[in-house]
């Protein structure tokens, strides 16, 4: 689950809806071990964590309950088989804008992982959810550097798998002037002596970063859909919830596993309905998984990954 909210963590309802995300994560670790890290954002740095003990967890449920400053964000996980930090794991953010970023990953068979994202689900009413996607997929370690050009291309089986890079801070749901200005940098140096027209320089349409199970439609974004629920089919669902909109693919999550022949029909409906909001199609290609423009092959597996939904035949 991956949100991006317009407002800070400091506004009552994001305040709020993050408290209950919270405490519904640390009740679903129980007292099992963790460990967690409140700081400055570090790019791709590490992060030194320490271990949430009683004292951790009660420092973590009163920054959030009061509003998790602007210049600090949350990471808080499990342990994996060998004791070290990894999934499940929440991670609270800030971005400019401004905006505030909720992130959820647990392991997909944990017991109870379901009813935890519906209970984060549920506190979102209220809150102005900009973005967002829950669903099933495949995420590198929770916390260090950038794995996600390494990934496998594992949605050319589980074509409904979520794999998108979730950097923080993301482009592709707001208009970054600075990543714009520097991609037109670029296009000059590659242009050398030619002349680049007016309409010409890199510029990108922000939008929702993916679909997921559960996709999360606000802002302006709904104003670009113009087909009516109606046209969508019955196992669909378009449950209007005041500043956002959810549209769900069918009662639960699937792999959409080709070696299974599970019917992704559902999820290609709603790519096709929700496609007026995407984001920018090459902000989306290169934030998918294996991404280089070094590297055709790695290249031709980030189109296929955002353009998963388009055509049928392409999932063959």
């Amino acid at each position: 689950m991956h949100l991006w909210i317009t407002g800070t963590f400091a506004d009552a309802p994001v305040r709020t809806a993050s408290a209950r995300a919270a405490e519904a994560f640390i009740d679903h670790l129980g007292k099992t071990q963790a460990f967690y890290a409140m700081v400055r954002p570090t790019g791709s740095k590490s992060l030194k964590l320490s271990r949430a003990d009683k004292a951790g967890r009660t420092e973590i449920s009163r920054a959030v309950a009061t509003g998790l400053p602007d210049h600090r964000y949350l990471y808080l996980t499990g342990t994996d088989a060998e004791g070290h930090p990894g999934h499940p794991m929440l991670a609270l953010a800030h971005a400019p804008l401004p905006m505030a970023e909720i992130r959820i990953e647990l392991p997909w068979q944990a017991e109870g992982a379901l009813d935890l994202m519906a209970q984060v689900d549920a506190a979102l009413e209220g809150v102005p959810v900009l973005a967002g996607y829950m669903g099933y997929g495949f995420a590198p370690r929770p916390l260090g550097v950038n794995y996600a050009s390494f990934v496998p291309p594992a949605h050319r089986r589980y074509r409904c798998a979520l794999m998108m890079d979730p950097v923080p801070f993301s482009p592709l749901v707001r208009h970054d002037q600075s990543f714009v200005t520097m991609r037109r940098l670029e296009q000059k140096r590659a242009a050398k002596v030619r002349a680049i027209g007016e309409a010409d320089p890199f510029d990108y349409v922000p939008g929702l970063p993916d679909v997921g199970w559960r996709t999360y439609i606000g802002g302006a974004y709904r104003d670009r859909l113009a087909v009516t629920a109606e046209a969508l089919g019955p196992d669909l669902i378009i449950d209007d919830r005041g500043f956002f909109t959810t549209v769900t693919a069918g009662p639960a999550p699937i792999w959409g596993d080709l070696n299974l022949n599970e019917d992704i029909s559902a999820y290609q409906a709603v790519f096709a309905f929700l496609e007026p909001a995407m984001s920018d199609w090459n902000m989306r290609a290169r934030s998918a998984p294996g991404y280089s423009i070094k590297d055709e092959e790695r290249l031709r597996q980030a189109k296929a990954y955002v353009d998963r939904f388009t055509v049928a035949e392409r999932q063959a």
